[in-house]
């Protein structure tokens, strides 16, 4: 990582846009950067439910082309599918979300609409104190637009 970052910045220097380097780099790194790696690390595995489920120990959230480009480069919003398989190729997570989906355990995914479901599912408030110890609490999801099996039984 340091020998590319070197040769991006004696490149640039060699051709007179050394400025380009930490107007590039190093700003987002101290600003918005970090708010997004926030933001998708609390989607990714924050309320998930069940650590011991591996189709409920992460959360994939859907994410339209705008959001995904700031968000959720290289395709790490399809994470339950990243953590299930994780040898399959960045580019190649969205075929094996529509796969898993159409098979038998498709409904056991954790899966999210979108970015602002997942705020309002862990910016929700709690249950009563009887609530504790639940998987995900039911109002939760379904206050942040998610309705799994086990809501409705």
């Amino acid at each position: 990582m340091l020998a590319a970052n070197a040769i991006l910045f004696g490149l640039l220097a060699i051709t007179g846009y050394w400025w380009l380097y930490p107007l590039l780099w190093l700003v987002p790194l101290l600003t918005f950067f970090q708010l997004f790696l926030r933001l998708r690390n609390i989607a990714e595995h924050a309320v998930v439910g069940d650590k011991e489920d591996p189709f409920r120990h992460a959360r994939t959230t859907l994410a339209d082309p705008l959001t995904g480009f700031f968000l959720s480069p290289y395709w790490v919003n399809y994470h339950v599918e990243h953590h299930l398989i994780m040898w399959v190729p960045c580019y190649n997570l969205p075929k094996l979300h529509t796969f898993l989906m159409a098979g038998p355990h498709g409904d056991k995914l954790l899966v999210s609409p979108s970015y602002l479901g997942v705020l309002r599912l862990v910016t929700a408030a709690s249950g009563s104190d009887g609530d504790r110890g639940k998987r995900v609490q039911t109002e939760r999801r379904r206050y942040s637009g998610l309705v799994m099996e086990e809501d409705t039984a």
